[in-house]
């Protein structure tokens, strides 16, 4: 039982399910694209959706090389880094959100 449940963990991880679900599709539906077609967009969604993030996974997991925390010491500092991404994030909405009609 152990075994079908790991079994089971690796099969439907995440990572897996756009590759897998686009794999379903293109197996079940007609086809509407050449073979080739096919072949390229399963290897982009491969590239885009397991293959990249593993790689910046160890990336990150490489010892000394990963992200690290650094406490801001000094309230003039956390000042500006509050400062400077609420302007950021708002400047980036704020431009984004607005529909005008004419």
């Amino acid at each position: 039982m152990k075994g079908i449940l790991k079994l089971a963990s690796y099969v439907f991880h995440p990572i897996w399910m756009p590759f897998l679900g686009s794999l379903l599709y293109f197996e079940l539906t007609p086809r509407f694209f050449p073979e080739e077609v096919i072949k390229a967009k399963l290897l982009a969604i491969s590239i885009i959706t397991i293959f990249i993030p593993i790689v910046f996974f160890f990336f990150a997991k490489k010892p000394g090389k990963g992200y690290q925390y650094v406490p801001i010491q000094s309230r003039r500092a956390k000042m500006a880094a509050f400062l400077f991404c609420h302007t950021y994030t708002n400047g980036t909405e704020s431009n984004s959100g607005s529909l005008q009609l004419s």
